[in-house]
């Protein structure tokens, strides 16, 4: 984490380190959060001398920044270089993201901030395994915990349970037809979703 003041410095000292400071050309720089995976912050250069990695930082007030990641930089460049990082831990509300130019020189050139809304996608997938009574359930972002299929007066129901990497497949074919609800722990929220058994 890491604190910043502004820096104010005469126009001509920021002349001569512009033209004795190898810098790489940036030509955008976006974060977008529409993503259930978090905020993709993607950014171009057109050019680039002497940069030695680039650092993504993450803020909630524009003065407290957390790294977010580094990438290493082509370094020598004079064609279009693409890079993309994941911020996979955003908290949700309005989050700014700046990028660090770290030249090989050990400089740190600051962008402009970019700001998003981040909202929180968690939530839980079912589908139908293409047979009667069976489910695949998984969380559509978070980890997933203690799936359970309960009836309509909210009883836990005896079912089989396969827990994969990525999945849960619970199989309840010998249940009752009607309606129940599979609830599940993602992140440590309960959550349900309604599901209907034969009929």
């Amino acid at each position: 984490m890491r604190w910043t003041l502004p820096l104010i410095l005469a126009a001509s000292t920021l002349q001569a380190v512009a033209q004795q400071t190898p810098t790489a050309d940036l030509t955008s720089f976006v974060a977008d959060a529409s993503s259930p995976r978090g905020v993709r912050i993607h950014w171009a250069t057109a050019t680039e001398n002497g940069t030695g990695r680039f650092v993504v930082e993450r803020s909630m007030d524009g003065w407290e920044w957390t790294l977010v990641n580094e990438l290493p930089a082509v370094g020598q460049s004079t064609r279009h270089v693409s890079y993309e990082t994941w911020d996979t831990q955003a908290p949700t509300g309005v989050v700014q993201y700046r990028l660090l130019e770290v030249t090989t020189q050990g400089l740190e050139i600051i962008s402009e901030v970019f700001s998003v809304q981040v909202v929180s996608h968690r939530g839980l997938s079912v589908e139908s395994d293409h047979m009667p009574g069976r489910f695949v359930v998984r969380a559509t972002v978070g980890q997933l915990q203690d799936v359970q299929l309960l009836n309509n007066r909210g009883q836990f129901m005896p079912v089989q349970l396969d827990v994969r990497p990525d999945a849960v497949w619970l199989n309840a074919e010998l249940v009752p037809s009607g309606t129940y609800y599979i609830q599940a722990v993602v992140d440590g929220t309960p959550l349900l979703r309604s599901v209907i058994i034969g009929g």
